[in-house]
């Protein structure tokens, strides 16, 4: 009787740890299964987060750009109206420039041909008659020599210069318009315009065309 009440008691024991051990197994499935929801959910939260975010970076990115778009175009609207102004302060520096050159001569003369004294005389600050002789030279549409101002062939033919008659003596004769013409463009192809009109005395002029005469002519 003992010995069987021993294997009933060991009998019961074995139940119950069974019964533990059944419990214990069904806690730990159920624990997977919370575990495998857990990561579902937080794949979802993390795709859910990071869609966020790339829209969000997105919308930063476009806002970036619409904004540096919004720059250049403003940019691009400055540089023009400064592009306009210098094109207007060029056609203000032509015209004042115009006139202070129209400002350095004197009115036309009342002839057609004249003396070389005449035309030095057109010029505000005036030129001597053998000094513009040296300028017609340097400007080639006088002969190169050194003795007195022999108009070029060319020069008879266009009408530069002409030749007279005086007391026997053959004098020639300048067209200040022509001649001033071909002055003012051989002074530009030289970019010498602006400081040739530019002196303001008889002295500083002189020696302003007797080294253009040495650099040009001699």
């Amino acid at each position: 009787m003992e010995n069987e009440g021993r294997i009933n008691e060991l009998i019961d024991l074995n139940s119950q740890a069974i019964t533990q051990l059944s419990q214990n197994m069904g806690m730990m499935f159920n624990t997977q299964n919370d575990t495998n929801e857990i990561i579902i959910r937080m794949n979802e939260i993390v795709a859910s987060v990071t869609e966020t975010a790339i829209k969000s970076a997105v919308d930063k990115a476009t806002g970036m750009v619409d904004g540096f778009n919004q720059t250049l175009k403003a940019t691009d609207i400055r540089v023009d109206e400064v592009n306009n102004k210098f094109e207007d302060y060029k056609v203000q520096i032509e015209i004042d420039k115009n006139v202070i050159v129209n400002g350095m001569r004197v009115d036309k003369n009342k002839f057609v041909y004249g003396s070389q004294a005449d035309f030095g005389l057109r010029f505000k600050v005036s030129i001597g008659s053998i000094t513009v002789g040296k300028l017609f030279k340097v400007i080639g549409i006088a002969k190169s020599s050194k003795g007195r101002t022999e108009p070029k062939r060319e020069s008879i033919l266009n009408g530069r210069a002409t030749t007279d008659s005086i007391n026997g003596y053959e004098v020639f004769r300048w067209n200040h318009e022509k001649c001033l013409k071909a002055l003012e463009k051989w002074l530009r192809e030289n970019d010498l315009f602006e400081e040739f009109y530019s002196i303001e005395t008889e002295k500083d002029l002189k020696i302003y065309i007797n080294e253009m005469f040495n650099e040009f002519v001699i």
